[in-house]
């Protein structure tokens, strides 16, 4: 079985296993089965807290991106779209803002009211505060290798928490919805973040959270590249040299073999002291561009937009020069031209 499948099988596991986790705390609160020990109220209005939006949110893309990993697996190559990539990123950030606000911020104001802060961990509250953002951030950094998120679709994993951010200060304004607490009032700030409602608190809450957010966003995007990196060998320059079917119309020709070798045409042409040239064609690891780059070369010759315009210009080389092409697939494999 090959690591691509392999990958794609864990990753389609723990999406299920998410999707599964939230839909039974979903369920048991709702159909009002337990009793919250912490907010004394259950039913519809659990879908007040960040908590159980962002886990639900979560489920939603999981649930959606399962048939498009079905199809990977069976084609042996990525059928996940790139926005269902994104969305996917923006839901795994707002379930880690879940998981880091309830262990560094509620967890210690439990406590420092006198109530037991593992609570917060318990029974269902494990599902959501821990379990599922934890196995959620696994899967997305470890797995979730293609497509490729690009850098500049970090900001996007603030967008959860910014719609949720204008809900609740808006509530705690014009007071349309509450949480009935265990003392029987109704809190509209029911996270206890805002105080008295200052303004000034407020504002510098919300910053620190959309701080604290796009961190955890580039954070996420950064182990997803390195992982990347490592696990799909996008830039190994050694590796076995297999058959592929091409994967565009425009490389589906054979590369010739050259003619004849010369060593004067270009500062590009100088004599390859190892022996014959080996020009590899892969993704750029930063760019996420293809690359043309000398085998053992420290540099990129130059990046390209698509693979078939990287083939075409190594072709050209190829022509003036002894080299053979070596062009790596999006799932790290080798073929030989």
């Amino acid at each position: 079985m090959s690591k691509f499948k392999i990958f794609r099988i864990i990753s389609l596991s723990l999406n299920t296993i998410c999707f599964i986790m939230v839909l039974i705390t979903i369920i048991l609160k709702v159909g009002n089965f337990v009793v919250d020990s912490i907010f004394a109220n259950s039913g519809l209005s659990i879908f007040l807290f960040f908590t159980i939006l962002s886990n639900a949110y979560l489920a939603l893309t999981s649930l959606v991106m399962i048939p498009y990993q079905v199809f990977s697996i069976r084609k042996q190559e990525n059928q996940v779209p790139l926005w269902l990539m994104v969305v996917h990123f923006t839901a795994v950030v707002s379930v880690m803002i879940t998981c880091l606000v309830t262990l560094f911020f509620l967890m210690p104001t439990r406590a420092n009211n006198g109530n037991n802060p593992l609570d917060l961990i318990a029974g269902l509250y494990f599902l959501v505060h821990l379990a599922v953002p934890v196995l959620a951030m696994l899967n997305f950094c470890l797995l979730m290798v293609e497509p490729t998120l690009q850098f500049r679709w970090t900001p996007f994993g603030l967008l959860p928490l910014i719609a949720y951010a204008i809900f609740y200060i808006l509530n705690i304004k014009f007071e349309f919805a509450s949480v009935i607490g265990g003392d029987g009032k109704a809190y509209y700030d029911w996270y206890g973040m805002f105080g008295s409602g200052d303004i000034g608190r407020m504002v510098i809450v919300v910053l620190i959270m959309l701080f604290a957010s796009y961190l955890i966003s580039f954070v996420l995007w950064l182990m997803n590249l390195i992982c990347r990196h490592l696990f799909k060998g996008y830039d190994d320059d050694e590796g076995e040299e297999i058959t592929l079917e091409d994967e565009e119309p425009t490389i589906e020709e054979e590369i010739p073999e050259p003619k004849k070798k010369t060593t004067s045409v270009s500062h590009l042409e100088h004599k390859y002291k190892d022996g014959e040239r080996t020009y590899h064609i892969s993704r750029h690891m930063l760019s996420q561009q293809w690359q043309v780059k000398l085998a053992h070369g420290e540099k990129a010759i130059k990046l390209f937009a698509t693979q078939a315009e990287a083939i075409r210009f190594a072709k050209d080389l190829v022509k003036t020069q002894g080299a053979s092409i070596r062009v790596h697939s999006l799932k790290g494999e080798i073929r030989k031209h």
